[in-house]
């Protein structure tokens, strides 16, 4: 690797404090890391070829992980000791065969990786390591455990793969040993000491792949009175898909260990029902866990996930708070000032001194904005890596430890009750915000419209011309490092505010869009400009005529002949007849009494409407505290309901039950509850529903917008949902930009404006001119263009047609133009897009932009065109007159310089490939192309 590359991570090692080089083939440590002693906390070296530790290690004060996995170390440096501060060492699959003397010293050790060297015997060094809580040393060739084994202080020791025959009676006097892994060794029965199973305090021993069989080990002296298990504890592997258990005493015998049933809850008898609650609680959160790692394919994911479920084991097991200390990836907050801080002196700094109006819509942006930050959904890693530009400023190693954390503290706990949830707006600062803000700004004015829809008319108007402002002066701030923002202490009126605006950088623009300093953030993309395209006044006339009911007559506005099916719906939820209420139940909050009472009549409701259910399953999933029901009130009882549950780290929800009572269907109360819940699910960043729809309920969902084609890949929802038989497996997409409670009145309104257009044009069209009476004075003839009335109908005169050295007809009046012959414009055009796509700029047009690879480009290109489309267009003959083909030519480039960044390669191919597509134009007798604004 390059001097040039190594510098490129020293540089981001000290502004992160984590310097990672991965499978780079290094054969010795940078030299260049002497710099970074005194600051270095995490150093990730694995997957190298490194041979040998140098001295200066030792130096390296504020070290906590140390991660050199899949090298080639025989022996690590005596100064290892040194390093005080190490919580966290990796070493797995190595050669070292012993530890130095000096390894005593690391007092702050807590977990340590060994598995996979060359190790005989266990380290003595080990023995006087305090805080050591988990030790992997499997994989090695350790023949015993030594007397001397009582001084170790671990929770958790995995021996797995050796060759272990014998184990000291000390093992049973280990203080803190709750987990004891010794699968695959050289044990018999008579090896296994007695005080092990009698006296430990070992809760999991695994001895499977020993030289015994495991069924006779329950016959062992001492098996009856281990505390522990080596089962699944009480779980019914025989349960069916309805949920029904089989009913058992506490004296039945567990098939796996043959223990009475008692003794798997007996360290639960003497706990209070709150506690009982909390390790309910964290049980299910266990199993959930391990249900989505097993699902996720993502290696960033799954090792999160498994770090998350160790502790939360851990917790279950001795009955614990479960508390997140992961070592390297600290605790909140990571930076200084947070998020919320930076925006809360954004808005001081700015705009102190606006008017009290504008000062509490500016408090209600900054607000909005911090609530699009804390329920961000971040890419991981890898998928970053695939389709993000390189950026100068970012190290993948620090994304990737923001993205663990990311998930550890915020997102996780989203889901998992049992574990604390932090903000993101007040666990991470700038270099998170810098890493995240293009994204957001340029979805957020999408995903603002439901926010804004809540506020009253005039305070909407204002909000929407505030926002693009705030945007950008957050941006401005983003790139100057000595703004006030980023000051800790910053109040307002100190020495910082004289200058309200600051002076110009030169910075790197944050967000793929070049613009002038005072030219405002238009979320819209750009719109070509059509010579018959109506102005913004007859747009806002039509609008406020369609909009007030008084100068709306005529029969319609009355008596409506395609009113929509909800529209009595919406009409009772605004007197206030009918509400609506996403509840549910919870094992670590208090339920209130009227949350409990909906709960048990809407599960009445499902219970009546849906005969074929069993009562007790119906029961199970709307009290489950991972099920959420949308809950529709009528006289202060439930009358219908949507039971659902979200699964986030997925991207979907699946539809439970559905149902409304019969004396109160055909009101249109199914479709206004179905949109109420995709407009909570548009709030909460899910896109897509599943359900399993009997034949009886196929018809109510495919009118909510539901289809049997399924968009999701089954590896994304198999195992997740439930299946039923003999129901039909739909799905329905939703479109964060629309809000479904209100999607029927904009079409409708839609419909009227276009409706009263081509009733404005009738009107135009329908003239009549007086004849002519030149002939009369004795005019012979006048040109055809004179006759009153005939270019309003759309007539133009004719060009005169030449025909071009190669064969392509072109027009012979400047500015002059002819609807040519259709066979020979599509063999311009054919000549024409044939030299366009073999240019060699021409690569990043050839074919539609990949949904996948790009995620947010269709929420910002909203007519996407591309050579492909061109050529398909063009056999289907759609080529009629030379415009429609210059138009979706100027399309491409005007889309590409839209999205991208004019520094970018895509951008400048854009420029070199339209330069050479108007030559190949005027080459083959097509003009000019239209010009956009």
């Amino acid at each position: 690797m390059g001097n040039s590359a190594i510098k490129s991570h020293i540089a981001n090692a000290e502004k992160t404090g984590t310097f990672s080089l991965q499978n780079s083939g290094l054969k010795e440590v940078p030299e260049e890391l002497q710099s970074l002693a005194k600051s270095l906390r995490n150093l990730d070296l694995s997957n190298n070829k490194l041979a040998l530790l140098p001295d200066y290690l030792s130096h390296f004060s504020s070290l906590k992980l140390l991660k050199l996995e899949q090298n080639r170390l025989s022996t690590l440096p005596v100064g290892i000791g040194d390093i005080s501060k190490l919580e966290t060492i990796s070493l797995q699959d190595n050669s070292l065969t012993s530890l130095p003397a000096s390894f005593v010293n690391l007092k702050n050790l807590k977990s340590l990786n060994l598995s996979g060297n060359r190790f005989s015997s266990l380290p003595v060094q080990l023995f006087k390591l305090g805080k050591l809580d988990v030790l992997d040393i499997s994989r090695n060739k350790i023949s015993e455990i030594p007397d001397g084994i009582e001084e170790l202080q671990v929770s958790e020791m995995c021996l797995m793969q050796n060759q272990v025959s014998k184990i000291s009676k000390g093992i049973a006097k280990c203080p803190r040993l709750k987990v004891l892994r010794l699968e695959e060794n050289c044990l018999t029965l008579e090896a296994i000491p007695v005080e092990l199973l009698k006296e430990s305090s070992v809760s999991l021993l695994s001895l499977e792949g020993n030289l015994f069989e495991m069924k006779v080990f329950s016959d062992v002296e001492g098996y009856q009175e281990h505390p522990g298990c080596t089962c699944f504890g009480w779980k019914n592997p025989n349960a069916g898909g309805n949920g029904s258990q089989q009913s058992v005493s506490s004296q039945d015998s567990c098939r796996g260990c043959k223990h009475p049933f008692a003794n798997h809850t007996s360290h639960l008898e003497d706990l209070g029902e709150k506690q009982l609650d909390e390790a309910l609680s964290m049980a299910i959160d266990v199993e959930n866990l391990f249900l989505c790692a097993s699902k996720d394919d993502d290696p960033d994911k799954k090792q999160v996930f498994f770090l998350l479920l160790k502790l939360l084991r851990k917790a279950v097991s001795q009955l614990t708070k479960p508390v997140i200390d992961l070592g390297p990836l600290g605790t909140p907050p990571f930076e200084k000032p947070t998020i919320s801080k930076v925006i809360t002196n954004l808005v001081l700094y700015r705009y102190s001194n606006t008017s009290p109006q504008d000062w509490k819509d500016l408090v209600d942006i900054a607000r909005t904005f911090v609530h699009y930050i804390n329920t961000w959904k971040l890419e991981t890693p890898s998928s970053r890596q695939q389709h993000i530009l390189p950026i100068a400023e970012e190290d993948p190693a620090s994304y990737k430890y923001d993205y663990a954390r990311w998930l550890c503290f915020c997102s996780v706990p989203s889901y998992c009750d049992s574990l604390q949830r932090h903000d993101v707006a007040n666990t991470f600062g700038k270099n998170f915000l810098r890493a995240i803000y293009p994204s957001v700004a340029k979805l957020i004015y999408t995903m603002i419209e439901a926010e804004k829809a809540k506020g009253p008319e005039e305070r909407k108007a204002s909000f929407i011309a505030m926002f693009p402002n705030f945007l950008s002066d957050l941006e401005t701030e983003l790139g100057d490092p000595d703004s006030p923002i980023w000051d800790e202490d910053y109040k307002p009126g100190s020495p910082q505010q004289s200058n309200p605006v600051p002076a110009p950088v030169e910075r790197k623009a944050l967000v793929k869009r070049e613009r002038s300093e005072d030219a405002p953030m238009n979320p819209e993309p750009k719109k070509m400009k059509l010579a018959d395209d109506l102005s913004e006044e007859t747009v806002s006339n039509l609008i406020e005529v369609v909009s007030d009911q008084k100068k709306m007559l005529g029969p319609e506005s009355v008596f409506p002949d395609n009113a929509p099916r909800d529209q009595a719906a919406k009409e009772e939820e605004c007197l206030g007849i009918i509400s609506f209420h996403v509840i549910g139940n919870s094992l670590t909050q208090k339920v209130s009494k009227q949350t409990m009472l909906w709960l048990i009549g809407v599960q009445n409701v499902f219970s009546l409407q849906l005969p074929k259910m069993p009562k007790e399953y119906i029961t199970r999933l709307v009290f489950d505290p991972k099920h959420r029901t949308l809950c529709l009130v009528k006289d202060g009882r439930p009358i219908g309901g949507i039971c659902f549950r979200m699964f986030p780290l997925q991207g979907f929800t699946e539809i439970v039950f559905c149902a409304v009572t019969s004396s109160e269907q055909v009101k249109g109360y199914g479709t206004h509850l179905m949109n109420h819940l995709k407009d909570y699910h548009v709030k909460h960043g899910m896109l897509h529903f599943l359900t399993y729809a009997d034949e009886f309920a196929i018809g109510y969902f495919k009118k909510q917008g539901f289809s049997m084609e399924v968009h999701l890949p089954k590896t994304v929802y198999g195992g997740y949902i439930k299946e039923y038989e003999g129901a039909t497996l739909m799905g329905c997409q939703l479109n964060a930009k629309i809000c479904y409670t209100e999607f029927a009145n904009v079409v409708r309104l839609q419909k009227e404006i276009v409706k009263r257009l081509i009733d404005q044009k009738q009107e135009e069209m329908c003239r009549v001119y007086p004849g002519l009476t030149c002939f009369k004075d004795g005019v012979r003839q006048i040109p055809i263009e004179a006759i009153p009335g005939l270019r309003e109908t759309g007539w133009k005169p004719a060009d005169v047609i030449s025909i071009a050295p190669n064969g392509i007809p072109r027009t012979a009046l400047s500015g002059a133009e002819e609807p040519l012959d259709i066979d020979q414009l599509q063999q311009a055009i054919r000549n024409v897009l044939s030299q366009v796509k073999n240019h060699a700029s021409a690569w990043p047009f050839l074919k539609p932009v990949d949904k996948n690879a790009v995620p947010d480009y269709y929420d910002h290109i909203k007519f996407p065109m591309d050579l492909k489309t061109v050529g398909e267009r063009l056999k289907a003959r759609y080529y009629v007159h030379r415009k429609l083909f210059t138009c979706d030519m100027t399309r491409i480039f005007a889309n590409c310089r839209h999205y991208n960044d004019a520094e970018t390669e895509y951008y400048k191919c854009a420029n070199i490939i339209e330069k050479f597509y108007l030559k190949c134009l005027k080459e083959n007798g097509l003009g000019d192309v239209v010009k956009q604004s």
